[in-house]
């Protein structure tokens, strides 16, 4: 599905473009991961993704090709889990995070996934408000997720009727 194509604020033109992930796009994603995460995954983790029989590893580029950002999502049944979403510091507010999200989200309703999850840093301040303004909603509190006194948030969004869809 990917190949979505995003515009620059103010213009019409497109500025990115978003597509699977390749083997060769491994080590600027890891660089992205560390630039945008205090405990980021590892080049492991990232290329056990690109396998993932139920996920997804898309990744936001300009179109001189360098690499903005990325998403890894996975789903099962009628849920589609958002495991990461990192958006170079140099490359934001230029809506690349909205565009793969977005993305992510009509692909899953697109094959009958009625919720999104995923979870953040409760101390995470510009994340939170990031998602907020997604459509996704606090569900839970998980003490300690990313490490000793560093807690997380689930947040979860409806895809298909009720309250928190769109």
């Amino acid at each position: 599905m990917p190949a979505a194509r995003g515009a620059a604020p103010g213009s019409r033109r497109p500025a990115f473009r978003i597509r699977p992930a390749r083997p060769a796009d491994l080590d600027h994603l890891l660089r992205i991961e560390r630039r945008c995460h205090p405990a980021p995954w590892s080049a492991a983790a990232l290329a056990a993704e690109l396998g993932a029989p139920r996920g997804r590893l898309w990744m936001a580029e300009t179109l001189r090709g360098r690499a903005a950002g990325f998403v890894a999502f996975h789903w099962t049944g009628d849920v589609v889990y958002v495991a990461d979403l990192a958006v170079d510091p140099a490359f934001r507010r230029r809506g690349i995070g909205a565009a793969l999200l977005g993305l992510v989200l009509r692909w899953a309703r697109r094959r009958g996934a009625v919720e999104a999850v995923l979870e953040v840093r409760e101390a995470a301040p510009e994340a939170r408000a990031f998602y907020d303004a997604q459509g996704f909603t606090a569900a839970g509190r998980r003490p300690d997720l990313y490490g000793r006194g560093h807690h997380g948030l689930t947040l979860v969004r409806r895809l298909r009727g009720g309250p928190g869809t769109r």
